[in-house]
């Protein structure tokens, strides 16, 4: 658990809660993203496209909530500024789909000083580094920050990588982190996947900050902030 949620590097980490229109009515769902240094014009939360659009109702958030470092005595923001990659939503299949689980939010006219990099590394210059994934998990007490750190094991697509770092559901847009000694502390990916059997390895999984997805974060990220929503 951070007892310092409100205190760098903990507080560029945020709960966020997303509003979902579906079947069943009105739906809450929670996740976690990570402010990240993309615009000075704006606060750019990485997080998963999960958490944006819901591949089985067919159906995107209305709202999301991001409170930076909740827990403190941090503020939350609403809006509607934020978008998702394309081909998570159109990929038929649901496990290649994965494979590009990347979304990002913005908070027009918020700009939080504290940030992370954003960093794209080799698959060998990778598998060196302990990696963290911080961010809300609910197993744990509502409302509290919690970190985890282990290593990268293993790759099956350009765009994805496997840890072996314990997450619950809540984890999801996690930014996974580490301290690198040139670039101080950096985002190489976004926690996205638990455990499942229909995986090729047994072990947690996120979307890998490549030098395409970045590319994309800073369009999508200057698109919103121009426009203000998407």
């Amino acid at each position: 658990m951070i007892d310092t949620p409100g205190v760098f590097p903990w507080c560029v980490h945020g709960l966020m809660m997303m509003d979902f229109t579906e079947n069943k009515g009105e739906v809450r769902a929670l996740g976690s993203g990570t402010v990240v240094d993309v615009s000075s014009n704006s606060c750019t939360v990485i997080t998963a496209g999960h958490n944006l659009w819901d591949r089985d109702y067919g159906v995107g958030a209305k709202t999301v909530t991001f409170c930076l470092g909740y827990g403190s005595k941090m503020s939350c923001y609403e809006t509607k500024c934020f978008t998702f990659s394309r081909l998570f939503k159109e990929t038929a299949d649901d496990i290649k789909a994965r494979n590009y689980d990347l979304g990002v939010v913005v908070l027009p006219g918020i700009n939080h000083l504290e940030k992370f990099k954003l960093l794209s590394i080799k698959h060998r210059d990778l598998l060196k580094h302990k990696v963290n994934v911080t961010g809300y998990p609910a197993d744990k007490k509502d409302g509290l920050m919690y970190t985890m750190e282990g290593p990268v094991k293993k790759f099956n697509h350009p765009h994805r990588m496997f840890y072996d770092i314990h997450t619950f559901n809540g984890n999801s847009g996690s930014g996974v982190w580490f301290d690198h000694s040139k670039e101080k502390h950096c985002c190489v990916g976004v926690h996205t996947y638990g455990i499942d059997p229909d995986e090729p390895y047994d072990s947690n999984s996120g979307t890998r900050l490549t030098k395409e997805n970045i590319e994309k974060v800073k369009l999508w990220a200057r698109t919103l902030t121009k426009l203000g929503t998407y």
